[in-house]
């Protein structure tokens, strides 16, 4: 893990708490990160960013309107959904200063916009029909539940 927060240190300017706190969320979530990973699939959030170009960096909000998001606090939930994916080096994630009179929320009440980009690891999650896909490959539902029931079965 700590290759990850050094990665992350040389690819955006951190504070050592802003560090830890990113840590933290790493480990407190990691139960769900198959589930985000795989909603991010469904949503096409990867093939987005893909077709976007690989030094294009999109906001929530534009990702949100790329995959025809009908709920309106979908790019603060893509937000949170791209924060915890940027923590597993599955996609970049720069901030850009705004205007205060602006009036962009991109969910984290800060007066700053959130950037994603592809990284190289994401780019084995695009549905590309020459290179294959590990989409595929990822956790669902039905197969997790034969976990919970497994020691019964035993």
């Amino acid at each position: 893990m700590s290759s990850l927060v050094n990665q992350q240190r040389s690819s955006s300017a951190m504070s050592e708490e802003e560090e830890a706190v990113g840590h933290a969320l790493c480990l407190g979530n990691s139960a769900i990160f198959p589930y985000i990973l795989d909603v991010a699939i469904q949503l096409g959030v990867f093939d987005v960013l893909s077709k976007a170009g690989s030094d294009a960096k999109l906001s929530a909000k534009q990702i949100a309107s790329e995959i025809r998001a009908k709920n309106p606090d979908a790019p603060s939930l893509l937000n949170r959904m791209l924060r915890l994916l940027a923590c597993y080096d599955l996609v970049t994630c720069v901030s850009r200063n705004i205007d205060a009179g602006a009036g962009a929320d991109d969910g984290d009440g800060e007066d700053g916009e959130k950037l994603y980009g592809l990284s190289l690891a994401g780019e084995a999650f695009v549905n590309d029909e020459n290179k294959g896909s590990l989409a595929a490959f990822t956790v669902y539902k039905n197969q997790v539940e034969v976990w919970y029931v497994m020691s019964s079965l035993i």
